[in-house]
């Protein structure tokens, strides 16, 4: 008994650190693993960039609000009997340190290109488009509140009804991102997504037709 004590004892003063490492490396494979299981497969997803300087664009209940607003118009992509739409916001704040980070945001989103589907602030839209980031969604359909390479949220009255949307002569513009091309013939997650986001454009459009 006190043998085994002895080298239980022994095992442990020598490969405690493993041990330890071990058990951390378990409990975080675990936490992703529970986390991508309860996570959410999202039919459309979307960048919000704006400026929002203090305004409530960026509260839960607004963010939610935009999204059950843009999924009446998702194709239930994942046949799961609903539609969503996940927002991610970039607020770039009042302050340099926020401006900052939220430009970092926008690069490191942009380059992911995992949502297609943009939603933006005329400053904002004015820079993506300079960097050729734009779709021509000229061939989606006709509406008076469609420009070349975007769609007038505000002028169309889409969020008319979102009484916490303070516009205060904000301009937003719906836009979709230029197509991967070689992307979508390798990953095909991404074309079902963008081809999701086109649809979303393409509906929205067709709703405002002749209004």
């Amino acid at each position: 008994m006190k043998s085994a004590l002895k080298k239980l004892s022994n095992f442990w003063y020598y490969y405690k650190y493993y041990i330890l490492v071990l058990i951390i490396v378990a409990v975080a494979l675990f936490a992703v693993i529970k986390s991508c299981s309860e996570k959410n497969d999202y039919d459309v997803g979307m960048i919000f960039m704006n400026h929002g300087y203090g305004t409530n664009y960026n509260r839960t209940e607004t963010l939610d609000a935009i999204a059950q607003t843009f999924g009446q118009f998702a194709p239930d992509r994942n046949g799961d009997g609903k539609t969503d739409v996940q927002i991610v916001t970039i607020d770039y704040g009042n302050t340099v340190q926020q401006s900052n980070s939220a430009n970092s945001a926008r690069s490191a989103n942009l380059a992911a290109g995992k949502n297609v589907l943009f939603l933006l602030d005329e400053q904002n839209y004015n820079e993506l488009k300079a960097g050729g980031f734009l779709a021509d969604l000229s061939g989606l359909g006709q509406s008076k509140y469609l420009d070349s390479d975007s769609f007038d949220v505000i002028a169309s009255g889409l969020f008319s009804s979102i009484e916490d949307f303070i516009m205060d002569g904000q301009e937003f513009h719906l836009c979709l991102r230029v197509l991967d091309e070689k992307r979508a013939e390798k990953d095909s997650e991404y074309a079902q997504q963008y081809e999701a986001a086109k649809t979303l454009m393409a509906n929205i459009i067709n709703r405002y037709e002749n209004e």
